[in-house]
């Protein structure tokens, strides 16, 4: 991703907008010209980069990197990560970082670029994937069902260092310092907020 961002036009860290959502990984290993004549250069040369080994997903052809895999067990052929790499226009984080306006005209949404992202280190870009699944399942919170248990989350940083996030303040960081609204389930979001000490304010978040 830091490669795609240094040869793109806007330094965007991946444009990931595809058919299932902003989870793709597509634009960095897309099907050679003669079958999509938009295509670039390959920057994810092993698929199974793509494919937490906690897991059964799958991705064996560059179609699997359009969307992440519903769960652990989808072996159906989609990767295994969502995608930090977009903020809400106008929202403020608690280091005082307010998102800025909308760089795409297609969509809503800032994407993440080597000029807009502060602190490099704390600033993440991709997480294992978590979409809600049951009703007893958080979005985007470590449950049971996701890739590596109610333990935390694998995340990737603006600086390209990954590590393992527990499920608590440290989790939550990840999301504050990345600019990332956590679109928490709603029925879960006050038990886990008081845990992590940070609440909603009139324009974004603060820690209390």
């Amino acid at each position: 991703m830091i490669m795609y961002s240094n040869d793109d036009k806007k330094h965007m860290f991946l444009w990931s907008s595809g058919p299932g959502g902003n989870d793709s990984l597509y634009r960095l290993h897309p099907w050679p010209g003669n079958i999509d004549p938009y295509a670039g250069p390959i920057y994810l040369r092993d698929f199974k980069a793509a494919i937490c080994p906690s897991t059964s997903n799958r991705v064996e052809t560059p179609d699997h990197l359009l969307d992440n895999a519903r769960d652990p067990s989808d072996a159906s052929g989609h990767h295994s990560y969502e995608l930090r790499t977009f903020m809400t226009p106008g929202t403020s984080y608690p280091d005082g970082y307010v998102v800025p306006a909308a760089n795409d005209a297609t969509n809503t949404n800032c994407w993440k670029t080597q000029h807009n992202c502060r602190n490099s280190t704390q600033n993440m870009l991709i997480t294992d994937a978590d979409d809600q699944q049951f009703a007893n399942d958080c979005n985007n919170w470590p449950d049971a069902v996701n890739n590596h248990g109610d333990a935390g989350a694998c995340v990737a940083f603006v600086d390209g260092h990954a590590e393992f996030r527990s499920a608590d303040r440290n989790l939550m960081e990840a999301y504050m310092y990345g600019h990332y609204n956590p679109s928490l389930t709603a029925s879960f979001e006050a038990r886990i907020f008081a845990k992590c000490h940070v609440r909603r304010n009139s324009t974004g978040y603060e820690w209390y």
